[in-house]
């Protein structure tokens, strides 16, 4: 009789066989055969991204009892998924090491401690990755890029500034709605009571007052009118894709990434810390002005030039 972890290899080593196969046939572009990407002029090797995708898609097709179900994608978008974190990490530990530099930060060091952690890592593999250690799936190699990432940030992020704004924001459906709440405001209405009454963003439980905010968290409508140079500081409605909304900038500050809370979210309902967010805006930043070019089709479309931004 087949034993659960006799079916489990099997499951894992089919996908793998499937990714493989799928790969080879993702790839478009003249340098596409030796280059997944090229990012401000240094190459991401087919291998490496190969290495790193097929090690996410792997890991996607483990029970792990600690994960619900529904949080863990299957199938195609598995593999989309795989292919995609595969490709960003990569991409954004080239971006990382170039402002790495800038700063000024010991990336021998950062080297070094990697190696460390990886040594650490792999003394004590969790039971439910052992498939992977043994399909030769989750390698050192395979795994250096993640943790490399994870230190890289690490330590940049000990210097590195982003900006930082106060706002006030209330969302609501239509003009009309905006424009009676921007009255009632300049009549002094109270901020949390017309937000706990009518808005309808994340915002709304804090009253519109979002005390810590990055760019690329509101809509792109929003966010170009309170990260300039020279921000409005009055009641302002600005049409976005998440409907009309009365904005207020209170303040907005360079401030270093590291030194922001890694556990408080910026929203109630936020599932990530504030640092985090921060980090997430930083890389975000970085891709948008950064020279990238992609050879591999990771969204799997089929004419293969529709996989949009990998921000």
């Amino acid at each position: 009789m087949q034993t659960r972890v006799q079916s489990r290899y099997r499951a894992i080593f089919a996908g793998i066989v499937a990714f493989a196969v799928i790969m080879l046939s993702a790839c478009s572009g003249p340098a596409a055969s030796t280059s997944a990407a090229l990012v401000d002029s240094q190459n991401i090797t087919m291998q490496d991204y190969q290495n790193l995708a097929k090690l996410y898609y792997a890991a996607s097709l483990i029970n792990d009892p600690t994960v619900q179900s529904w949080q863990v994608p299957s199938g195609r978008s598995a593999l989309v998924t795989a292919q995609k974190t595969a490709l960003r990490i990569l991409v954004d530990n080239i971006l990382l090491e170039h402002d790495a530099r800038q700063y000024k930060v010991d990336l021998s060091a950062v080297h070094s401690q990697t190696e460390t952690s990886l040594q650490t890592i792999f003394k004590s593999i969790p039971a439910q990755l052992q498939p992977l250690v043994d399909q030769k799936v989750l390698t050192m190699d395979s795994f250096r890029p993640l943790v490399y990432q994870q230190n890289l940030e690490t330590a940049v992020y000990k210097v590195a500034q982003i900006q930082q704004a106060h706002v006030k924001i209330i969302t609501v459906t239509t003009q009309q709605q905006a424009e009676t709440i921007l009255q009632q405001l300049q009549k002094g209405g109270s901020w949390n009571d017309l937000a706990a009454i009518n808005s309808i963003d994340p915002a709304k439980p804090l009253g519109g007052d979002i005390a810590t905010l990055f760019p690329g968290i509101l809509p792109p409508e929003v966010d170009a009118k309170i990260f300039v140079a020279h921000p409005d500081t009055n009641l302002q409605i600005v049409k976005s894709t998440a409907g009309y909304s009365v904005v207020q900038v209170i303040d907005i500050q360079p401030v270093k990434i590291g030194d922001l809370s890694a556990s408080a979210g910026i929203f109630p309902s936020s599932t990530v810390s504030i640092r985090d967010s921060a980090g997430q805006s930083y890389l975000r930043t970085l891709i948008a002005n950064g020279s990238i070019s992609v050879y591999v089709n990771w969204c799997d479309d089929p004419a293969g030039n529709s996989c949009g931004t990998l921000a």
